[in-house]
């Protein structure tokens, strides 16, 4: 999530989000963070709900959103509890957590832009077989645009995060395919997932 005043019309949205305050540091735990809306020349033009943020090991955070305080403001976080493998063309993330302006379709496993703007999506995958490469790709308007891979050379879970940053026109579908390998995840561990 950013930590600088985003340009209007960005990320989704007409007021995109961004955290007031710095990122944590691991030793710091779980703090609790601003969140302002940049509206009409103003970076902070209202605040919405804070959330709380953890650094965790392995440089990455963990975001507990809520719900922003007025329409138009945008993010979404689902997950997948259970097993992949092989090939599956587009994965049905079940476990919808956060779907602010409802652009994202657990049905379909697609999130459809629902303004033009630039947008950060992230997904992630967790594989524990040796000797085994498992490919998770992000897919833009049926292109494959980026990817998260893993290849355990030794028995050991090993995860991979990755994030992607584009401009969609209204309308553009997003969705997360499982090219090759094997993930999992169970209900607590929630490591197939994919938001923005």
């Amino acid at each position: 999530m950013p930590e600088r005043c985003v340009p209007v019309n960005r990320c989704g949205t007409h007021a995109p989000l961004w955290l007031a305050g710095p990122h944590p540091r691991r030793r710091d735990g779980i703090v609790t963070r601003r969140v302002c809306a940049h509206w009409n020349k103003n970076c902070c033009a209202f605040e919405s709900t804070p959330i709380n943020i953890k650094k965790c090991r392995g440089n990455y955070y963990v975001y507990q959103f809520t719900k922003p305080t007025a329409c138009y403001l945008a993010y979404f976080f689902a997950s997948f509890p259970g097993q992949l493998k092989g090939k599956v063309n587009r994965i049905k993330y079940s476990k919808v957590l956060v779907n602010v302006g409802q652009g994202f379709n657990r049905r379909t496993g697609v999130f459809r832009a629902p303004v033009p703007g630039v947008y950060q999506f992230f997904f992630s995958t967790q594989t524990a077989n040796a000797g085994l490469k498992t490919d998770l790709w992000l897919g833009v308007n049926g292109y494959w645009v980026a990817v998260s891979h893993t290849n355990v050379s030794r028995p050991s879970s090993v995860g991979s995060l990755s994030t992607y940053m584009t401009f969609l026109r209204r309308g553009a579908l997003v969705y997360v395919t499982h090219n090759c390998g094997h993930s999992w995840a169970n209900s607590v561990s929630s490591t197939i997932t994919f938001g923005g």
